[in-house]
């Protein structure tokens, strides 16, 4: 296993298009729900990469996380865990524990 710090580009990940002229223009709630797993997926890849991210020191190495560090990216790794079921129950049509969710 290399020490060398492994580089993101966030660009890689897929942005999902909202435009307010097309949103206007759903009629069904299948469409809005499409767009909110979509946007949701972006979320969770996005919360996923920060919640694994780390300073580098002087010497450009990785350092130990701070307690509050430590302690922030354990919350953003449950929100994501939350975000994947949440969209999995969605993704089945599981509406009945969706809604209990949120």
């Amino acid at each position: 296993m290399s020490n060398e710090p492994v580089h993101f580009d966030f660009n890689e990940i897929e942005r999902v298009p909202v435009d307010a002229a097309t949103v206007e223009k759903y009629t069904r709630n299948g469409q809005f729900v499409g767009l909110s797993v979509e946007l949701l997926k972006e979320v969770t890849a996005l919360t996923t990469i920060l919640a694994c991210t780390y300073h580098l020191n002087d010497l450009k190495r990785p350092r130990n996380w701070s307690r509050n560090e430590a302690i922030l990216s354990g919350l953003l790794v449950r929100v994501a865990k939350l975000n994947h079921g949440y969209l999995d129950q969605v993704c089945q049509h599981r509406g009945e524990i969706a809604g209990i969710l949120f």
